[in-house]
């Protein structure tokens, strides 16, 4: 039976909106790659590419030594002296994952140690995109913002291609995060969602120490809003794995270096928490302005500004004792163990921009849920004006991205450049 002409149009119209709906995102992702094949191949020469460098070194000290002598955890290996220096810091996964890349390919260059970031980066990428929209409800204009951010901002685009734990951390961590919610969503299969969540957390604690404190975190704040029968499952499950990676990461550390510390690891710790030698609260304003500085820098701007006000917001209502739904506390959960480590941490935050990584989905859907409010709220009154403020945000995002990039990539950064000679120079 035909339906009426009037129900054609709405039948009609929806399924337009639903065919340019879905070609957006395969636009976003096309921008995605384009962005992130930038200078690519170029060598270690822009904001924080000594990172590449550093990294690639430790890499090949695997190849050329063997993980017998490595112990599978970061040591460099000097010219001259030809004895393995350590580096017991980090989680070993970066290293590895190069070493095995380089293996691989049998190249050690700028351009095959960028793509293997940016092939985990786009991997990363396509399970946000699963995740916004199922946090989303399937809104048009939350999931298609959320992902206009991801696919543009610099800190996904630019640190997304970076050798550093940034990139394989938050791939993991997404990933533990993307199960979890299936885990809620779906908990008649609860138990087959335990198995890739494991996998995720035990991943994380290999790959960043911020990532491990953002999965953290997560599991607590999450846990709140499960079930007491998924709850019983997940919490402990999840915490057991994450907690026992992590020790096992820290006594790989020990064993890497004949169960000694290293005098360089307490220093660390020392400067990374340690105040500057000014007053306590001096020392938090410069470090909280240079932090806002970057989120604002490579956010672009208008996500940065949007996810801060829907987490003040958040706040607010928390501390008026005000329910927040369950997807507000899982979109909390998403940020808060990383804005955590960078208030702990607020030293290293301010020096290391892509300390704000991990931030990364978090911002594209806080920021997204904040725009959705924010255009039904004036929608009501005068639609054309609603949708003209969301174009102008977009543009304005947008624009900002371009002018971000075109400062890291016109000009090489003068500290980066030395570093990375120094290192290529001094070690294989």
């Amino acid at each position: 039976m035909d339906l009426p002409s009037e129900s054609k149009t709405v039948r009609s119209d929806a399924t337009a909106r639903s065919s340019w709906a879905s070609w957006i995102p395969l636009a976003l992702f096309v921008v995605f790659l384009l962005l992130l094949a930038i200078r690519i191949a170029t060598p270690w020469q822009f904001l924080h590419d000594d990172n590449g460098a550093w990294f690639s070194a430790t890499a090949k000290t695997h190849l050329l030594r063997g993980l017998e002598e490595t112990k599978g955890q970061d040591f460099f290996l000097p010219r001259q002296s030809q004895a393995l220096k350590p580096y017991l810091h980090h989680p070993p996964f970066i290293s590895l994952y190069l070493a095995g890349v380089f293996r691989v390919t049998g190249a050690d260059t700028p351009l095959v140690a960028r793509a293997s970031m940016a092939l985990l980066h786009i991997l990363t990428f396509l399970i946000f995109l699963r995740l916004a929209k199922m946090l989303t409800g399937g809104a048009v204009l939350p999931y298609l913002w959320a992902a206009f951010v991801f696919a543009t901002v610099p800190m996904s685009v630019y640190f997304g291609k970076m050798p550093n734990h940034e990139v394989p951390g938050l791939l993991f961590l997404e990933l533990g995060i993307f199960s979890s919610l299936n885990l809620k969503w779906r908990e008649a299969a609860s138990l087959k969602w335990l198995i890739p969540i494991s996998l995720a957390w035990m991943l994380t604690a290999f790959s960043s120490w911020h990532a491990a404190l953002a999965a953290l975190v997560f599991i607590l704040c999450f846990s709140i809003v499960l079930t007491p029968k998924a709850r019983h499952l997940f919490l402990p499950v999840s915490g057991t794995v994450l907690l026992g990676s992590l020790a096992l990461v820290g006594g790989q550390l020990l064993w890497a270096n004949h169960w000694q510390w290293l005098p360089s690891q307490e220093t660390a710790v020392r400067h990374w928490l340690g105040p500057e030698e000014t007053s306590l609260p001096a020392f938090w304003l410069k470090n909280f302005t240079k932090i806002a500085r970057h989120g604002c820098r490579f956010y672009a701007g208008i996500p940065w500004l949007l996810a801060f006000g829907w987490t003040l917001w958040a706040g607010i209502r928390l501390i008026r004792r005000q329910r927040l739904s369950d997807t507000d506390v899982f979109v909390l959960a998403m940020g808060l163990g990383s804005i955590i480590y960078c208030a702990v941490f607020s030293r290293a935050a301010r020096i290391h921009a892509y300390q704000q990584f991990y931030s990364l989905p978090f911002i594209a859907i806080a920021s997204a849920l904040a725009l959705s409010t924010l255009y039904d709220s004036l929608a009501r009154w005068r639609k054309n004006a609603a949708l003209s403020l969301v174009i102008l945000l977009i543009l304005s995002t947008a624009l900002s991205a371009l002018y971000s990039l075109s400062r890291l990539y016109l000009k090489a950064n003068t500290y980066a450049v030395e570093a990375a000679r120094a290192i290529t120079t001094q070690f294989y």
